[in-house]
């Protein structure tokens, strides 16, 4: 894809949707529209009161707007937004890319990481979201899988573990080791987005 065939990416913060953060998350996606990447930072809600579904449906909003428009449509989903963006492709298999960001994409236990109960009683949405991706993601073809990119760092986040995030058949790519979860997805958008930029515009 050439930079001159611009396309819109929607960016969905994980539950941290501070003022600070959302700023932050603003500033990372302005950065790539000279490679042709117009970012529109979607706050997803996840302090309301509307379960998983809800924020899907609102999500799935937001893609057929910008569908209608004619132009290209990729997601990039951090933290607990990655199952989000991910369960939204397979509804909207049309979209260009999917990027998750140091997420939680399956309920597996890791060793020294918090298992998925603990998930589920700190921010039921979330969890609702993890089950509902590993109840569908078998809808995700081998074409669609290759749309994907997977960012992790490399021992783990101290919140989110490798195997906890890897995607079957996506590009499952090794961030540099990080102090921990926040870390991690700041030094991804920022220090090491041009990885995002490249597979995007592929």
């Amino acid at each position: 894809m050439s930079v001159e065939q611009r396309q819109t990416l929607l960016f969905l913060p994980g539950i941290g949707e501070s003022p600070e953060r959302m700023r932050f998350f603003k500033t990372a996606g302005e950065k790539w529209a000279p490679y042709g990447i117009d970012a529109r930072v979607i706050p997803v809600g996840w302090k309301d009161n509307g379960g998983f579904t809800n924020k899907l449906s609102r999500l799935d909003d937001e893609i057929e707007e910008e569908l209608t428009k004619g132009r290209l449509v990729s997601l990039l989903g951090v933290s607990a937004a990655g199952p989000l963006v991910l369960s939204a492709f397979i509804e909207h298999p049309e979209m260009h890319k999917v990027v998750t960001v140091s997420s939680r994409n399956s309920s597996k236990y890791v060793e020294g990481y918090a298992p998925f109960d603990y998930v589920d009683q700190v921010h039921n949405t979330a969890s609702e979201g993890v089950l509902w991706l590993e109840q569908n993601e078998r809808f995700l073809t081998d074409e669609m899988r290759r749309c994907v990119m997977n960012t992790r760092a490399i021992s783990g986040d101290k919140q989110v573990a490798p195997a906890m995030s890897y995607v079957k058949g996506a590009e499952n790519i090794w961030m540099p080791p990080a102090r921990n979860h926040i870390h991690a997805v700041s030094t991804t958008l920022r220090a090491n987005s041009e990885v995002i930029v490249e597979f995007l515009n592929k």
